[in-house]
């Protein structure tokens, strides 16, 4: 296994060799650290961080979602009449939730849809331009960011799951 850097590629073991004999050389006098050990403080910050932004990421769907409890509300307010002639044409009390329900469904996916666009678009500009920059004093100019289909899954899952369940919650006290 090699690491390459530049123009130059060399085994981790060479490198241990290398650094072992820089610091044999220099002794006390000279700390070796490589790009880790330089930040490590952004870089323990930055692993904690994920799991900081998966529980905000949570209450933020949660309180959003209550946004879309609030709108199959007003719907079916609005569509009382509608409803009634529904009911009164013989449809059950079950086809009326199942429509309510994927009408709650359509608002959650639009929205999971757009904003899984917006984000996309936001971390591939971060990744690509650079936005918004660390600082001085770091070895990166740029705050790094990376996208895996695992956050996808994730956020997906979170987003998908609570929309749903509380949309489904809400089509049960809305049609009684």
């Amino acid at each position: 296994m090699f690491v390459c850097t530049g123009n130059t590629c060399r085994s981790p073991m060479a490198e241990g060799l290398m650094r072992k004999a820089i610091e044999n050389h220099f002794g006390d006098k000279m700390t070796i650290a490589n790009r880790l050990e330089q930040e490590a403080t952004l870089f323990k910050v930055m692993r904690s961080e994920r799991m900081v932004v998966v529980f905000i990421l949570t209450f933020i769907v949660l309180l959003a979602s209550f946004g879309v409890v609030s709108a199959l509300i007003i719907i079916a307010l609005e569509k009382k009449g509608d409803v009634h002639t529904l009911w009164a044409m013989g449809a059950s009390e079950a086809d009326l939730r199942n429509i309510f329900f994927k009408n709650g469904l359509l608002i959650v996916a639009t929205g999971w849809l757009s904003g899984l666009a917006l984000g996309t678009g936001i971390i591939a500009l971060q990744h690509f331009v650079g936005v918004v920059p660390l600082g001085s004093g770091y070895v990166q100019e740029y705050y790094p960011v990376s996208l895996k289909w695992e956050h996808i899954a994730l956020t997906s899952a979170i987003v998908l799951g609570i929309g749903s369940s509380l949309s489904a919650w809400a089509t049960r006290r809305v049609i009684k």
